[in-house]
């Protein structure tokens, strides 16, 4: 990812979290509704600040890569700053609990009308504080408008649902270590790696063609549409993420 430049006119984590902490702390711990609504404006005027930063950035030098970038790490400090406030305030008991990236978000790509795709890594032993935490996070992004694609599980759950699930296993291909416990998601990466992808390289690109031929049957297997979808179309940049995710998966 590109260095962000002046990255606290987009967000200033150090001047809002202590804002939000307060407010949040006036809420009644009972009420999770409550909670959420307390600090829901905060973050509401820091995101719309933040996009509209960007915006501007693009306006005055449209460069699409560095609006991306900058958008991504908006999520990013978001997604901490919400982690941050449930682990002092609604789990502070928890220990193992990690946010990761998956898909478009994972490799950085996150686009203004992207879905926010996250999985919540959890501890077997420490599952309903973890369930807990997540919820918290899950409501707040909601609330904020966000489109998320998620699941909230252990890394055996996580790896066997890998192991079944082609469309998993692309999604965890390109899934980054956000915030929480790193050496948790690193121990996820690794198991990954030695688990799944290590030895099943024909495998995973022999499900991609046959995903790759059925997407274009349903798209009109041309390149000469009149008007074409060029995102899942023959051509397109769906086929151009398939061949990155091959390379990867197999070196």
């Amino acid at each position: 990812m590109p260095v962000i430049k002046q990255p606290k006119t987009i967000f200033d984590f150090d001047a809002l979290y202590p804002r939000v902490r307060e407010r949040l702390c006036q809420a009644p711990e009972e009420d999770a509704a409550a909670q959420r609504n307390a600090i829901l404006p905060l973050l509401q005027q820091a995101l719309a600040k933040g996009e509209q930063e960007i915006r501007s950035r693009f306006d005055a030098a449209p460069l699409s890569t560095a609006a991306i970038s900058e958008r991504t790490w908006l999520v990013d400090q978001l997604l901490k700053l919400i982690h941050q406030l449930g682990r002092e305030c609604i789990a502070p008991s928890l220990r193992h609990f990690a946010v990761m990236a998956v898909g478009g978000y994972g490799r950085k790509e996150l686009f203004f009308h992207s879905d926010v795709d996250v999985m919540f890594l959890l501890d077997d032993k420490q599952a309903k504080e973890g369930e807990r935490l997540a919820g918290f996070m899950l409501y707040l992004l909601w609330d904020l408008g966000f489109k998320v694609g998620q699941s909230v599980r252990t890394i055996d759950e996580a790896l066997r649902e890998a192991r079944i699930d082609i469309t998993t296993r692309t999604n965890v291909l390109e899934a980054r270590f956000v915030v929480g416990e790193k050496n948790l998601g690193d121990r996820f990466l690794q198991r990954f790696k030695e688990e799944i992808a290590q030895g099943t390289a024909p495998e995973f690109v022999e499900a991609k063609l046959a995903e790759w031929e059925a997407r274009h049957e349903r798209c009109g297997d041309s390149r000469y549409v009149l008007e074409p979808n060029i995102k899942e179309g023959k051509g397109g940049h769906r086929d151009l993420q398939t061949l990155v995710w091959m390379v990867r998966y197999c070196y």
